[in-house]
């Protein structure tokens, strides 16, 4: 029930980091509970760490999984970017809280799983 709460959000949100290849993505602070100084310690995008991949592709998303509630209002995901052109991966990590309003925002997340914890 909560990750399809989320869904339009989270669609939105991996979107946006599938074809980013910066720590701090400006361009995501609609998805967030962060300001801007914050992101920048919290968020990277897939294609960073990746050597082969061309930079002005976005990279596939291929698997959202590991899915956990460790509250009812709190959402943890395993998701995995693949690039198409070179084959390397990329798992990134996701933490969502649900909002006052009922929406869904990215709290934390990271390609290291301690992120998120």
């Amino acid at each position: 029930m909560a990750l399809r709460e989320a869904a339009p959000v989270l669609q939105e949100f991996l979107a946006t980091v599938a074809c980013s290849d910066v720590y701090g993505m400006n361009n995501i602070g609609r998805y967030t509970t962060l300001d801007a100084a914050d992101r920048k310690y919290y968020f990277s995008g897939a294609m960073e760490g990746t050597k082969y991949h061309p930079k002005n592709q976005c990279m596939s998303l291929t698997q959202v999984g590991n899915v956990s509630m460790p509250a009812l209002n709190a959402l943890k995901l395993q998701v995995m970017f693949v690039s198409d052109a070179s084959g390397e991966s990329s798992t990134h990590y996701y933490l969502l809280l649900k909002q006052a309003d009922g929406s869904w925002l990215v709290d934390k997340g990271g390609n290291q799983s301690y992120q998120v914890d």
